[in-house]
């Protein structure tokens, strides 16, 4: 199979995907209860790990982080639920960003000009920065996000590392509120849970408000009068 055949072959297993999920939505909307979920794989005993990074980490069918998350609470217990939620997460996200960067970064590339291209080279250079505080406060769906930064100059290294970090608070939250579902006197979890996201959140925010020290250059006149002379 030639390389534009196999791209084409990919995306329409993406608009395959994205078919199934709206009719799972659309037919089924007890797809979007966490507790649905938890039956799902509480049903596979041993293997309802294994069924939930796969059936999560697939890259192609779309799938709600946030109920995603709160069924790995409810199914795995607050602190299983959160690793296996921001694993699996991380590896959805990682497959979406490269099927996207494989199927529509050099078409991206030469529609971008202007003003898009050179946002484009702004978030491609300062990627770990810029996909952070993306997962920290998300405007898109996860899905979405994921493959649009795949068609951006977002390397993939950064782009991990920093899907991994911006991750774990949110997921943290959403486990542990699923485990709140199951065990209401774990109630103590979720605040706590809320604390750590919001003191995350604050935190970032400082660190963003925080004004840069700009170097100040012998040869501009100012910083010259600030130089002492010799004696």
């Amino acid at each position: 199979m030639s390389r534009a055949a196999a791209r084409w072959a990919a995306a329409a297993a993406l608009l395959a995907g994205a078919a199934v999920g709206w009719r799972l939505l659309t037919m089924h909307p007890e797809v979007l209860d966490p507790g649905w979920f938890r039956d799902v794989i509480g049903a596979w005993g041993a293997w309802g790990p294994i069924v939930f990074v796969v059936g999560y980490g697939q890259p192609v069918i779309p799938l709600p982080i946030s109920v995603m998350t709160i069924a790995a609470g409810l199914a795995f217990g607050p602190w299983w639920g959160w690793l296996l939620a921001a694993f699996t997460a991380t590896a959805r996200a990682s497959a979406q960003f490269l099927l996207a960067k494989w199927l529509g970064r050099d078409t991206m590339a030469r529609l971008m000009h202007g003003h898009v291209a050179t946002l484009d080279r702004k978030i491609g250079a300062r990627a770990f920065r810029a996909v952070l505080l993306i997962r920290l406060i998300p405007s898109l769906p996860y899905d979405v996000l994921n493959y649009g930064l795949g068609c951006s100059q977002v390397r993939f290294r950064p782009y991990v590392a920093a899907t991994v970090v911006g991750v774990l608070p949110g997921t943290f939250v959403c486990a542990f509120f699923g485990d709140t579902l199951a065990e209401p006197e774990h109630f103590w979890k979720l605040a706590l849970g809320a604390a750590v996201l919001t003191g995350w959140i604050v935190l970032r925010w400082a660190l963003r408000r925080r004004p840069e020290t700009m170097p100040v250059h012998v040869s501009d006149p100012a910083a010259s009068q600030l130089t002492p002379r010799r004696t």
